[in-house]
């Protein structure tokens, strides 16, 4: 689903009944895993969250919360909703001790230690540029003591993955009664940019819901992750590159699920499939979607707009526009495979929140392509 367009529409159309603001949700995306969010710098596909509280509570907006957008003042309503903070909380704090999955070799068959030590070195080579590898490397800690781990930021125009995230939104909407509450020089304007009104929406119905719950300060520290405000700005048209530990379970690839297994992650885009059915047949040999199988109602067509399977590929030319590296022959992409089966190399390994004691201050950031 186009799941910020589907929250942006909640927030600029459907709650506050201004029905000229709708607009089309066509970026749809997969669900992400969910082992070492809460740690990591930033959330989300394209990089834009910080705080888990506003996050999280921005995902139940888009699902359907009850919140007020049409009363005339706060003082009859306006910017209240039913909002669980509590239970935002807590589920949290569960996924900060969920662990990502170990290859289950009495499933899928052994482990080629000597190949995934091979592959290894070439993920060293062409993907930990981006991809921070165990036991990662974590910012110095802010004033809180709290050190979070490094997610690599990639430019759109850089990894050439479909861009419809940063493109599918009504660039301006109306305001109606919601225009006196805009900051200056935007109040009390009938029309202004999706990306001032919507944010400052958000921020209203989120500092409504806190104030319900009368927290000491060092409840709303913990509430809020332990971010330290004023948070940097999001980056622009960039997608999050998380660690990888974990991921053979989580196919299909790509923000948007578009390609169906690690083995042609690897390979030049043009070859990879274009269409294929999500089901339940998993593939342990290219590890992903076995695009032969037919149990899934779901057809993934990736020549649909929002669905394209380009970019990240392997292949001959410079670096940038969807190439992110040389082309690979057949035995180090089987190697890479065999690597990417292998991590997390110990079951129920959870990254404690804030750092292990021993965890190596790094920096984990796209400055451009190595590894030729």
């Amino acid at each position: 689903m186009d799941a910020l367009n589907l929250i942006i529409n909640r927030r600029t159309t459907i709650a506050p009944r201004i029905p000229e603001n709708w607009f089309p949700p066509l970026a749809p995306v997969k669900p992400p895993f969910l082992w070492n969010a809460p740690q990591g710098t930033w959330t989300q596909w394209s990089g834009i969250a910080q705080d888990p509280i506003a996050r999280n509570y921005g995902e139940t907006q888009g699902v359907y919360l009850p919140m007020d957008l049409t009363s005339k003042s706060p003082e009859e309503g306006l910017f209240d909703s039913n909002a669980r903070l509590r239970n935002l909380e807590k589920i949290e704090d569960l996924v900060c001790r969920l662990a990502p999955p170990k290859w289950p070799e009495e499933l899928f068959g052994k482990i080629d230690v000597a190949k995934a030590a091979a592959g290894k070195k070439l993920f060293a080579n062409y993907c930990a540029e981006c991809h921070n590898a165990y036991p990662y490397a974590w910012t110095e800690p802010n004033k809180y003591g709290k050190r979070f781990l490094e997610v690599g930021i990639v430019p759109q125009t850089y990894i050439g993955t479909d861009p419809m995230q940063f493109e599918d939104f009504q660039p301006y909407v109306l305001t109606a009664q919601l225009a006196p509450y805009l900051p200056p020089p935007f109040q009390g304007r009938p029309v202004v940019p999706t990306k001032v009104f919507e944010p400052v929406v958000s921020r209203y119905l989120l500092e409504t819901a806190l104030k319900k719950l009368g927290l000491t300060p060092e409840e709303e520290v913990k509430l809020h992750g332990y971010r330290e405000y004023p948070l940097p700005r999001p980056p622009e048209r960039s997608y999050k590159a998380a660690p990888r530990d974990g991921i053979w379970a989580e196919p299909p690839y790509m923000h948007n699920g578009s390609v169906p297994n690690l083995y042609e992650v690897l390979v030049p885009a043009a070859q990879r499939t274009k269409k294929f059915y999500v089901g339940r047949e998993f593939d342990p040999v290219k590890v992903g979607v076995d695009t032969t199988g037919n149990s899934g109602k779901f057809l993934m067509d990736t020549t649909l707009e929002g669905n394209s399977n380009q970019g990240h590929s392997f292949e001959e030319g410079p670096r940038g526009n969807g190439v992110i590296g040389p082309p690979l022959t057949d035995e180090q992409r089987w190697a890479l495979v065999e690597y990417l089966k292998s991590i997390p190399e110990e079951a129920g390994r959870v990254t404690p929140f804030g750092g292990p004691a021993n965890a190596t201050t790094g920096h984990v950031k796209w400055e451009g392509p190595t590894g030729q």
